[in-house]
């Protein structure tokens, strides 16, 4: 999966050597920011307002074959990153909603299904979904957050000023810690133990 430059930019699909290329986007919109679901059997991409003075943009859906291709938002909104639930059926998402601190950054989720249906999460940046399906990683005052989906307090992962991202199994975090004089890169395993990478970074 990778992007071509073109008058307008397209999404291609092709084998891992680069052969046998597909365009699954349209040719007269300016796309970025191609996923495929978790099973790999869609690509989910983003499609810039037609009108260049609009900062609003769309979430689109196609099969992997290029088939099938659906707007599955209809609302431009300034959307700045997503990423797909573990089970492949919802998308979260951020949008820069206002020039406040505390609330310029929204997230909200999506059922692929049924778009209409849209849920306000809270406020922040998603990172990602997390293994379980339950809940967000969410980074919010340079900090990073689990955010139930369905609602509830969110909780702190691990210390303030870490950007923590989660290993696909969910047996891992990876750390980005920025705090003054205790810059680094870390692991932390399932027993808690903390290995540092880089310091300094």
């Amino acid at each position: 999966l990778y992007m071509q430059a073109a008058a307008f930019g397209a999404v291609m699909v092709a084998d891992l050597e680069g052969l046998n290329p597909r365009q699954v986007t349209p040719d007269d919109r300016s796309v970025f920011s191609p996923s495929f679901s978790p099973g790999g059997s869609q690509i989910i991409f983003l499609v810039n307002d037609p009108d260049p003075i609009k900062p609003s943009t769309y979430f689109y859906i196609v099969d992997r074959d290029g088939h099938n291709r659906r707007q599955l938002t209809t609302t431009g909104e300034s959307i700045e990153n997503y990423a797909w639930s573990p089970d492949g059926r919802k998308i979260a998402y951020t949008v820069h909603a206002s020039a406040e601190i505390d609330s310029a950054h929204q997230i909200f989720v999506i059922d692929v299904a049924d778009p209409s249906q849209k849920t306000f999460v809270g406020n922040g940046r998603v990172i990602q979904w997390l293994k379980d399906g339950s809940a967000l990683n969410v980074l919010s005052n340079a900090t990073t957050w689990r955010v139930p989906v369905q609602g509830g307090p969110r909780e702190r992962i691990l210390r303030d000023s870490t950007f923590v991202i989660q290993s696909p199994d969910g047996l891992m975090l990876a750390i980005v810690d920025g705090r003054i004089g205790k810059s680094s890169i870390s692991v932390k395993g399932q027993d808690n133990s903390e290995r540092i990478l880089f310091e300094g970074v």
